[in-house]
C-alpha cells in the first residue's frame, strides 16, 4: 500500500487514492515499476534469485485476495525466487497474521468510512494492522491524533497529505489490486437507498417491486 523499493529505485503507488480525492485531497498517485534488481538480491546476502527462500500467505476464503496472490507467487517465481504459496482458511488466516509467523501476506480489505482517518486502522501503532508487521512511527501516530482533534476540514486535508507522504516512505506495503463496487438496480425497484458507505451496506425492508 506503499512504497515499494526495487534496486535503487523506490516506486510509489498511492495509498489513499480516489477516497482521498473524492474528500478533496489530490492522492499521490505515482508508477509501480515491478523489475526485480539482481543487484537488490545481491545486496540482501543471495548470490542469485533462487537462493531466496520463503512462504507467502494468503487466503483461500476470497479469490478477490487469493488470486491476486497466485498472481504475486508467479511473479516472484518468474523472477528466479523460490516462493511458495500457502493459503488458509479466513479466520486461521488472520490468526497466522496476528501471530507474525510468515515473512510475507497478501491481505484484503477497505474503508470503514468516507474520510481520510481510515487509514489509521491500518498505520496507527496501536490499532490493527501495524502491530503485525512490527510498525511504528511517533510522528504519524500525532499527526492522527491531530487530524481526527481538528475540525477545520481545509487543515484536516493538510495533515492526512502529510501522513500519506510519510507512509509513502516507510511502510513496506503496496496495492496489488483496487477493486471498483457499484449497485444497479431496474426503474421498478422502489424505496431502495443507498446507503454511502464504502462497504456496501444494503437494507431491503423498505424495498418493493412495483410490477
Amino acid at each position: 500500500m506503499t512504497s515499494l523499493r526495487i534496486g535503487d529505485e523506490r516506486s510509489q503507488v498511492s495509498l489513499l487514492g480516489r477516497i482521498i480525492t473524492r474528500w478533496g485531497i489530490p492522492g499521490n498517485c505515482h508508477v509501480l515499476r515491478m523489475t526485480p534488481s539482481p543487484a537488490f538480491i545481491a545486496e540482501a546476502g543471495y548470490a542469485k534469485p533462487s537462493d531466496l527462500k520463503f512462504q507467502l500467505l494468503s487466503t483461500s476464503t476470497y479469490t478477490v485476495i487469493g488470486l491476486p496472490a497466485q498472481a504475486v507467487q508467479g511473479q516472484f517465481k518468474a523472477f528466479g525466487m523460490n516462493v511458495k504459496l500457502v493459503l488458509q482458511e479466513w479466520l486461521t488466516f488472520r490468526q497466522t497474521v496476528a501471530a507474525g509467523t510468515f515473512p510475507a501476506n497478501v491481505w484484503g480489505s477497505a474503508p470503514d468510512f468516507l474520510d481520510p482517518d481510515f487509514i489509521s486502522n491500518m498505520l496507527e501503532s496501536n490499532r490493527f494492522f501495524a502491530p503485525q508487521i512490527g510498525f511504528q512511527d511517533e510522528q504519524i501516530d500525532t499527526l492522527f491524533a491531530q487530524g481526527r482533534a481538528d475540525p477545520d476540514a481545509d487543515k484536516r486535508k493538510v495533515i492526512y497529505k502529510q501522513i500519506e507522504e510519510r507512509v509513502l516512505d516507510l511502510v513496506p506495503w503496496t496495492y496489488l489490486v483496487r477493486r471498483e463496487q457499484a449497485e444497479a438496480a431496474r426503474s421498478y425497484v422502489k424505496g431502495y437507498e443507498h446507503i454511502p458507505v464504502v462497504w456496501t451496506s444494503v437494507t431491503l425492508r423498505e424495498t418493493w417491486l412495483d410490477k
